[in-house]
This record gives C-alpha cells, structure tokens and sequence, in this order.
C-alpha cells in the first residue's frame, strides 16, 4: 500500500486528494483520519475488513506485523513549558524524524520481525543529524550537523575484561520501529479491553479506519506515548514523575488501516509535571509508505557504506 499526507493547515483542510493513482492518507483535526484514492482491490479489502469487534481488530493488526517488510514514516513532536493556567511560555523544542527501515524475514527472541537495515533523520531545535544501521553486518554510521559524510561508529574497547559496559558504548536505539511501536499499543490496547472500569480508552470505526483513543490522568499513558515518541522526550524529564508529582494528563489516538491493518497515523497530548516545572508535549506519527522499496531513498542511496 502506498501512503501519503499531504501537507495541512487549519486554513487549508481538504477532504480530496489529487493523485488517483495512489491510497492517500488525509488528516484533518476535526473530521479525523481518513484514506482516499483506494484502488478496486483496496476498496473490497476495506469493505471486508468493516465491521469487524475489537478483538478480531486487534488480532488483525497482531497478524499484520510478521508481514512487514519495510516502512518510511516521519515523526514531529514539541515540547512546551506551561504555566498554572496552561499558557505556553518560553521556548518550544521542535523535533522532526524521518524514519526508514527494512525487516529481516526471520524473528528475534520477543518474536517480531527484526531490523535488517534503518536510516533515521532527526532535527532537535534546527540541529541536524543522520544515522545509518546495518544490523546485518553490525555496523552503525553516523553524520552530525557539520559532517560532510557519513563516519561509522566503533564501539570503545575495554580494558578491563571485568569492567562494566562503557556507558558511552553504542546503544542501538530501535524506539522508532515501527514493529515495536505497535507491539507497545497492543500490549496496552491488551490490557484495556472496553469495559466499566476503563472509561478513559474509546474504540472506534471510521469509513476506512479503526480509531484507538486514551485518555486520563495516568502516567501509564505516558509509557505508551514515550514508546512512540521517546526520541523526542529524551532530556526533558517527560515520564519521569516524581513522589508527591501528579499523574500526567494524556490523550493519544492510534489510527489502523482497514486495508491492511497498518497503524497509519498516531497523535498525542500530553501535560505532565516533572521536577516542579509543567509541560506540555504534542505530536504525531505518519507511515508514508509500507512495503514499497521506491520509498526507501536514502537506504538505497547509504547502503553502500556497509559493503
């Protein structure tokens, strides 16, 4: 399936895509999440997979991950301070990653698919940088803001065989797999099956989606969204609540395709006290492609690094 979403403003919000030849993902803040442009074959998988309860979705999506073969997706999170009354103050930290991957065929220990090669750019506050991996060969490459290349990574030796691992040592960071992603909703989404006594988690179908919403005070929630979105928490003390803090208000949505049960776009709310300051963090995932390896420019174009 191949996916994309257009750029969208609160002026400009549109409900129609221009390409007819591609299943376009359109999002729009108030009508929600939604997929265009289905071709025949996509339409009659959509109208098969409707109507489907809670635990067949979520079966669904389980099954859908060990056919993942590859994925691009972007990231865009920003963290603000805030004051008594929820007014915005100071700066915000803006952080925007685009992310690339390719999956082995075969399983690890947790049992999903595991990351044959990955390419992540990231950009902290207007900070560039860019890192490749090639698990296959064990090698990490690594381009900074005033790097003209790309430098591979060799992990510090020890010189002492008894010493503790290096802290400094490589610590390959996968929390923005997609197929870990998913695993930490469906364990939540496990544990929060509809019920009385879950009044804050909300299951939802839409024409050509299914809708996950969390919602409350929990720090729980934090975790979820921490799992997603953690390469744009770290160094702000998001999800570390402190004795005598209060619980973390949080709001996030995952939206499934009803095409092939991929978790197409994620967006979260969240407003937490940590170390006496307030915070308030926003963002978003999107997949722009899911098994299409024209999408995977930059891995085409790095993979020679690891010859």
């Amino acid at each position: 399936m191949m996916l994309g979403v257009p750029a969208c403003t609160d002026a400009q919000k549109s409900t129609t895509a221009t390409n007819t030849q591609k299943a376009v993902v359109m999002v729009d803040d108030k009508a929600g999440v939604s997929i265009t442009n289905l071709n025949d074959k996509e339409k009659k998988l959509v109208q098969a997979n409707s109507k489907k309860d809670y635990i067949t979705v979520t079966t669904n999506i389980q099954k859908a991950l060990d056919t993942v073969k590859n994925i691009s997706s972007t990231y865009d999170v920003e963290v603000s301070r805030i004051d008594s009354k929820g007014v915005l103050y100071g700066d915000k930290n803006i952080v925007k990653i685009t992310n690339e991957i390719i999956y082995q065929a075969k399983k690890g220990e947790k049992g999903n698919l595991l990351i044959d090669k990955m390419y992540d750019s990231s950009n902290i506050d207007g900070v560039k940088s860019e890192d490749y991996l090639d698990m296959s060969k064990n090698k990490f490459f690594i381009k900074q803001e005033n790097d003209k290349e790309f430098k591979q990574y060799v992990e510090p030796k020890k010189t002492d065989k008894n010493a503790k691992e290096d802290e400094n040592a490589l610590q390959v960071n996968t929390e923005s797999s997609y197929i870990e992603a998913v695993r930490a909703f469906l364990f939540a989404a496990e544990k929060a099956i509809p019920n009385k006594n879950q009044p804050y988690f909300t299951f939802k179908e839409t024409p050509t989606t299914y809708d996950f919403t969390f919602q409350g005070q929990s720090n729980q929630l934090v975790f979820m969204i921490d799992g997603l979105f953690g390469l744009g928490m770290n160094g702000l003390a998001l999800g570390q609540t402190l004795d005598g803090e209060k619980e973390a208000i949080a709001d996030i949505t995952y939206s499934f395709s009803k095409v092939d049960y991929s978790m197409i776009y994620v967006r979260h709310s969240l407003i937490q006290t940590a170390e006496g300051d307030n915070y308030k963090s926003t963002g978003k995932f999107i997949l722009n492609s899911k098994d299409d390896e024209t999408k995977l420019v930059n891995l085409k174009k790095l993979s020679a690094l690891s010859k």
